[in-house]
């Protein structure tokens, strides 16, 4: 949900309408991975299967813009990092048809992470959720509160009472059953708002020695000390 067009909800749905993501699966990773359909990644406990993302359309993507008032189109900076480069340069080409002119502006790391934290329209972002989608999707879009600890992540200002709402109805939910569901009402939501446009889930490989046994995390990272 950035600042200018994009903050224009029919804009975000216009951008991404735009994009070919199984092209930029292909364009964007080393070993490939599957087009997102949510927030919520293959693999995170609130994933849904059957929600896929809308296939290409760029007639609606123009329609959008000038429902908007773009019907020319606008031009914006696209900020990515250094490995993200030839994805940003194939989402620019693509969104380029439905008349939405990306400049992609490579920043070194830390620039980059200084340039996201409020300061871009628009920026090419890698997150990492975890085995429950939960607590990364709370960090991420609740309303920021330092002083309740809520939205430590929330970059873009994105603020919505419904998605507040529907996170503190998962904070009671204690039941595997229930939690599942107010985890997937919280990505509907977030679906209609689209305070991120989900590209897609990068299928990651590891090698490890023979005999290396670094054990099961519960958020599925890596530790630099083991």
């Amino acid at each position: 949900a950035g600042a200018g067009p994009l903050s224009d909800v029919r804009v975000r749905r216009a951008l991404r309408l735009a994009l070919d993501l199984p092209a930029l699966v292909a364009a964007g990773t080393v070993a490939g991975g599957t087009p997102a359909g949510r927030v919520v990644p293959p693999g995170s406990f609130g994933h849904d299967p059957q929600r896929r993302p809308p296939p290409r359309d760029l007639a609606a993507a123009r329609r959008l813009l000038a429902e908007a008032g773009h019907p020319g189109g606008f031009e914006v900076e696209l900020d990515v990092g250094p490995n993200a480069r030839r994805a940003g340069q194939a989402l620019a080409a693509q969104a380029a048809e439905a008349g939405i002119r990306l400049r992609v502006v490579v920043r070194r790391p830390a620039d980059f992470a200084a340039r996201i934290e409020g300061g871009s329209p628009l920026y090419l972002y890698s997150w990492f959720v975890g085995r429950d989608a939960g607590q990364a999707l709370r960090n991420a879009f609740h309303t920021r509160d330092a002083s309740r600890g809520l939205g430590s992540m929330n970059r873009t200002g994105f603020s919505s009472a419904a998605v507040d709402a529907a996170f503190s109805r998962l904070t009671f939910a204690t039941r595997a059953e229930e939690r599942l569901t107010r985890i997937r009402e919280v990505s509907d939501l977030l679906d209609e708002e689209l305070p991120w446009i989900p590209l897609y889930s990068a299928r990651e490989s590891r090698i490890f020695p023979a005999g290396l046994d670094l054990g099961w995390r519960p958020d599925g990272l890596l530790v630099i000390a083991d």
